[in-house]
């Protein structure tokens, strides 16, 4: 979403205020806040840009960073509700806003909590999770966060 465009943007002129007054001081520790810099511009670029959702026979797959994968077993979902934020500061890219709160067995992930899932199509996300377990509780009807 776009606040958390903001949010890089606003870190980003913070960390290079910090380079230029460390340029000056020593050449070195200026370089090394500027690597520190381009760093956390890739990650935040990788974090907000590349997550996707894979959903494969029995697993909802999030695919956050190149290496890193989240799996949720579909067979465990018992229902989802349309899910409103209100606003697009959420990281969950890439669709900060609207989302999907889906509801596990209490016992698989041992909380009654919901959890979020932002795909950029989200009737195509739950038709593809129908198409595998078609007994899922789903209330299209979106509640305002």
């Amino acid at each position: 979403g776009k606040g958390a465009y903001y949010a890089v943007f606003i870190g980003t002129m913070m960390e290079l205020a910090l380079v230029i007054v460390m340029s000056l001081v020593k050449l070195y520790i200026g370089l090394l806040f500027l690597l520190m810099l381009i760093l956390m511009l890739w990650f935040c670029s990788m974090s907000i840009r590349r997550s996707r959702y894979i959903v494969t026979e029995d697993e909802i797959i999030i695919a956050l960073y190149p290496d890193r994968k989240r799996k949720f077993c579909i067979d465990r979902i018992s229902k989802i509700n349309y899910v409103d934020t209100g606003t697009e500061w959420a990281r969950n890219a890439p669709n900060a806003r609207h989302q999907l709160a889906i509801y596990f067995d209490r016992k698989y992930l041992k909380s009654v909590e919901p959890r979020y899932f932002a795909p950029e199509d989200r009737d195509a996300f739950v038709e593809e999770l129908l198409r595998h377990k078609p007994d899922i509780t789903v209330d299209t009807e979106e509640v305002k966060l």
